[in-house]
């Protein structure tokens, strides 16, 4: 995984193509000029195929946006079993769960299935970004109870059986 630098380090071409590539995500697609400005603590990441953004145990959170690429999440149970939750593909956003639910560690591993483009916000630049703009803030929340509903019935299906 190589870090391509802050946001708001990039040339100002550059950062307009990163905007571009944003609005294809629901999330930013209706943000104003300024609006996008709550992306400039985003840090540029480009990741192979195998290489893992999120770690089970992991401590340090961090709110992912998926220009292009792809990438497969797993939940790890307990006792090492796994579960696959999700496989997203370019235009995708993932990671406010734990920020949210005020996790300790992550319970999921999220490993890149091809070549990448991500953004990455940590935890301060996350709670910027919900703050500063309303409309992003919706989508998270509606997103975050959309992935803790399908988790709640992977576990329960997991108990009846």
């Amino acid at each position: 995984m190589k870090n391509l630098g802050k946001f708001a380090d990039l040339a100002v071409t550059e950062q307009e193509s990163l905007l571009a590539e944003a609005r294809c995500i629901p999330l930013f697609a209706n943000l104003e000029e300024q609006g996008l400005a709550c992306l400039q603590q985003a840090e540029l990441i480009e990741a192979d195929a195998g290489d893992r953004v999120l770690e089970q145990g992991e401590k340090n959170h961090s709110f992912w946006v998926l220009l292009e690429g792809g990438l497969t999440a797993e939940y790890i149970e307990p006792d090492g079993t796994r579960r696959a939750l999700a496989t997203h593909h370019g235009c995708e956003t993932f990671g406010e769960v734990p920020l949210l639910a005020g996790s300790i560690s992550s319970s999921v591993e999220c490993t890149m299935i091809e070549p990448s483009r991500l953004l990455r916000l940590k935890d301060d630049s996350f709670w910027l970004l919900m703050t500063v703009c309303p409309s992003v803030r919706k989508g998270i929340l509606a997103n975050m109870a959309a992935r803790q509903r399908g988790l709640q019935s992977m576990v329960l299906q997991r108990e009846k059986l």
